[in-house]
C-alpha cells in the first residue's frame, strides 16, 4: 500500500511539475503601465544596471571597423497602448561624431526621417529577472530609412557619406529587466546589443559604398512611465499571462 501510494504521489508531483513547464513555456509577455493613456520615455543610461546616466548610444558599422556615437539619445512614447508586447519609439539623437579605421574623429547627424523604433518582448524570461526582445525598424513612408550622415568639418551642409538604415527587423537581443528606481517606481533597462543590421552606403572618397549586413546597435536606456493628463511617475513594467 505504502509503494502504491509513494508510485502516486510521484506520478502526481510529475504531473504538476509537466504543468508548470507546459504554463511557463507558453506564457505571454508584455508591456504594462499603471495608468493609460501613458508616456513611456526612455532615458540613456551609461551602461546595464545599476549604471548611471551618461555614456553614449553607437551605431556600429561596417562589422565595428567605424562606429557612429551620439552623447544624447532619447526614446519617447506619447501613448502607449494598453498590455502590448510591443512599444514604438521616436529616437532623437544629438551630439554626434563618426570615428572611422584610423580613430579619425568627423562631425555627424542622425536623421529618422518617419522611421521610428520599436522593441517587442519575448514570451517568458530567459535568465532570472530578464526577458530577451528584439528591436525592428519601421518608417511610415515608402522608401525611406535612418539616414546617419558623416561630414567633412563642422557646420557643412552636404555629407560625404550617408549610411541608410531602412525597415527591418526582427533583430535582437535588446535585454530587458525590470527594477524600482529611486522614486520607488517600476522601470525597465533595456540593453542593446542588436547585430546583423542591414544598410547601404553612398558617397564620396573612403565611404565604401555598397551594401552590407554587418551593422549593430548598442546602448542602454531606462524605460520609465508618465500618466499622460498628469505628468505624474507611474509603474512600467513587464507582466505575463
Amino acid at each position: 500500500m505504502r509503494t502504491a501510494r509513494l508510485s502516486l504521489a510521484v506520478a502526481v508531483a510529475l504531473v504538476m511539475s509537466m504543468a508548470v513547464a507546459v504554463a511557463s513555456a507558453s506564457a505571454t509577455s508584455y508591456f504594462d503601465a499603471d495608468v493609460y493613456p501613458a508616456t513611456v520615455t526612455g532615458d540613456q543610461m551609461s551602461g546595464p544596471y545599476p549604471a548611471g546616466p551618461g555614456a553614449s548610444h553607437e551605431w556600429s558599422l561596417y562589422g565595428g571597423g567605424r562606429s557612429f556615437e551620439c552623447g544624447q539619445a532619447g526614446l519617447l512614447n506619447t501613448f502607449f497602448p494598453a498590455d502590448s508586447p510591443w512599444i514604438q519609439f521616436t529616437a532623437t539623437y544629438s551630439g554626434c561624431s563618426f570615428t572611422n579605421q584610423l580613430n579619425q574623429v568627423y562631425p555627424a547627424e542622425i536623421d529618422m526621417n518617419s522611421c521610428k523604433v520599436d522593441i517587442e518582448v519575448r514570451d517568458g524570461q530567459s535568465d532570472e529577472d530578464v526577458y530577451d526582445g528584439d528591436m525592428y525598424v519601421e518608417c511610415a513612408e515608402a522608401g525611406d530609412g535612418i539616414e546617419i550622415k558623416m561630414f567633412s568639418a563642422p557646420g557643412q551642409a552636404t555629407p560625404i557619406c550617408v549610411h541608410k538604415i531602412s525597415p527591418q527587423g526582427p533583430k535582437g537581443t535588446v535585454a530587458l529587466t525590470p527594477r524600482i528606481d529611486a522614486n520607488g517606481k517600476s522601470v525597465v533597462w533595456a540593453d542593446f546589443n542588436v547585430t546583423g543590421l542591414s544598410y547601404t552606403v553612398t558617397g564620396m572618397f573612403f565611404c565604401q559604398g555598397g551594401s552590407y549586413t554587418n551593422g549593430a546597435y548598442l546602448g542602454t536606456s531606462k524605460l520609465r512611465s508618465t500618466y499622460n493628463s498628469t505628468g505624474q511617475a507611474t509603474h512600467f513594467r513587464i507582466d505575463e499571462w
